[in-house]
């Protein structure tokens, strides 16, 4: 199967339910290739997932909501 070249932001978070109010990667225009992620980006993305996890857990929401709310 042949890798997508060009991702939209809105498919890959709706796959990959990586919805997070920082961005951590650079997305495509569909003009450039984006520049890959810096070993730092990953870590940071991480970190935003398990803390909203963590925290949306004890407030009873969904991850998601939580992030929207923030």
């Amino acid at each position: 199967m042949r890798a997508r070249r060009w991702v939209r932001k809105w498919s890959h978070d709706l796959e990959a339910d990586g919805f997070s109010p920082l961005p951590t990667q650079v997305v495509s225009n569909e003009e450039y290739v984006p520049l890959p992620q810096t070993s730092e980006q990953p870590r940071v993305a991480t970190l935003i997932e398990e803390t909203a996890r963590a925290n949306a857990r004890l407030l009873g929401v969904s991850r998601r909501d939580f992030l929207l709310g923030s």
